[in-house]
């Protein structure tokens, strides 16, 4: 096992989603996601913007895909923490509560075991449905 999947708290599950990163100044970056976890998102992004680890305020990042059958759309504010080339890593800080619900679905069907999911629950670094910084909308 890697260095880095043992500091992993939270599980890593592809989703097939349209993403979007909106910042404050680039506008709309369509991006396509990589992975999807309780507590973050990996992309890819369409156009190289400038984005610092650290940068958070304005940055939301946009999903729509399927969750138990259902098209879902999820908002997150996010905070980046790692960029790469055009892959960025974002680390969520805030998610309206119907978001929370379709997100929390869809790591509850990919691990399989509602243990882990209350183990992943316990270790967020944002409380779900609380807003920190802008509008989600």
């Amino acid at each position: 096992m890697s260095q880095l999947s043992e500091r992993r708290r939270f599980h890593r599950f592809p989703f097939d989603a349209q993403g979007q990163l909106l910042t404050g100044d680039s506008g709309r970056v369509p991006c396509e996601l990589l992975d999807l976890s309780i507590n973050g998102a990996l992309v890819r992004l369409d156009d190289r913007i400038d984005l610092d680890p650290g940068r958070s305020g304005e940055l939301k990042l946009v999903l729509r895909g399927h969750v138990r059958g259902d098209q879902v759309e999820m908002r997150m504010n996010i905070e980046t923490v790692r960029v790469d080339g055009r892959v960025a890593g974002f680390r969520f800080v805030a998610v309206d509560t119907n978001s929370f619900d379709h997100l929390r679905n869809f790591i509850e069907d990919n691990l399989g075991d509602i243990s882990l999911l209350d183990r992943e629950l316990t270790n967020l670094d944002y409380w779900p449905g609380i807003e920190s910084g802008p509008d989600l909308n």
